[in-house]
């Protein structure tokens, strides 16, 4: 388990495992919120969903850096991506969110839309 830690891909991967993730629930969590999910239960909801959907397309971004994806290909795997994890995360938020505010799909689409935002700005500014 040592040498897992000790490894530089291990530790790089970790990372921007944590980071992703801690960005998207400081950005999603407070904007739902602001958006009307104001029951802990449902912010609960939000911060779980984000907990399973952040990591795994962090995780295919990931490889295909490693293993040197071209340029286009890792956009369009993305693209697909985000598009997977909006309609992911509507459909939970469908089930588990009451409606009386948004519909749970554009809900997901905002939030993702501005924790990718933010983070598509913080990597061009190479914080």
């Amino acid at each position: 388990m040592t040498d897992l830690i000790n490894n530089d891909l291990f530790q790089a991967y970790f990372g921007m495992i944590m980071f992703n993730l801690l960005l998207t629930i400081i950005v999603e969590v407070p904007l739902a919120f602001a958006l009307g999910v104001r029951k802990m239960r449902d912010i609960r909801t939000v911060f779980l969903t984000n907990c399973v959907t952040n990591p795994t397309v962090v995780t295919i971004h990931f490889l295909m850096l490693h293993f040197g994806a071209e340029h286009a290909t890792i956009w369009m795997t993305v693209i697909a991506t985000e598009i997977a994890v909006v309609l992911c995360e509507g459909f939970v938020y469908r089930k588990k969110l009451p409606r009386e505010r948004l519909n749970p799909y554009v809900l997901s689409l905002i939030l993702n839309a501005c924790s990718y935002g933010a983070g598509f700005v913080l990597e061009r500014l190479d914080l």
